[in-house]
Formats: C-alpha cells, structure tokens, sequence
C-alpha cells in the first residue's frame, strides 16, 4: 500500500522546523481546528491515536497515504496527501503522527 509514495518521495528530506512535541502539537491545532479552543492540545506529533484525528479530517479534501519505513527510507515515516486545493503535499519524519502533522501543516498553509 505506501510503497508507491516512497518511490515517489524517496528524495524528500526530513523536516524539522517546528519541533516535534508541544510546539508541533499547538501548532497543528490552530490550523486544522480553528474553531476549537481547547486548555489541553492533543498530542497530535507524537501519538497516533491523536494524530488519526489529524488523517480524518484531512480525508475530507485528500487521499491520504502513510507509509513505514522501507529499504530506501530505513529511518522515516512519509505521509503524502493528493487531492484538494494543494495538488500533492507530502512529508517524512521520525514517526508516522509527525509526518502526517508535517503534511497537514503544509498543505494548509500551502493555501
């Protein structure tokens, strides 16, 4: 299944502005639910159950595709987002809710 983003994406390079944790977290937050004012973020970088809830809203404008790491890309997760507004976006990182946060952010801030 994400095989075919990794041969697509395999020359992409893992991003890092935003810091994986809290500051990732807040920032996802504030781009994809807006209109929720929560005390408490979501864990979105760095739990998968949180970040799904990331992928499902995304999945209403995109495909959706995460894949593991793989002989090319040993060390990465990637997430690849094709579809709505932003064409392809995608994004590799240490663990798979980073690289879906790091896709989400670009796609919606691509805009």
């Amino acid at each position: 299944f994400g095989r075919r983003m990794v041969a697509v994406g395999q020359d992409m390079k893992v991003e890092r502005e935003i810091p994986v944790g809290w500051e990732l977290d807040c920032e996802v937050s504030k781009v994809m639910f807006p209109d929720i004012r929560a005390r408490i973020v979501p864990p979105y970088s760095t739990d998968i159950a949180a970040a799904w809830h990331v992928m499902e809203k995304l999945s209403t404008e995109h495909i959706v595709n995460v894949c593991g790491p793989d002989a090319a890309n040993p060390d990465t997760w990637g997430c690849a987002l094709m579809g709505g507004p932003d064409g392809y976006v995608a994004a590799r990182a240490e663990t798979a809710p980073e690289a879906i946060c790091r896709a989400a952010l670009k796609a919606l801030t691509q805009r």
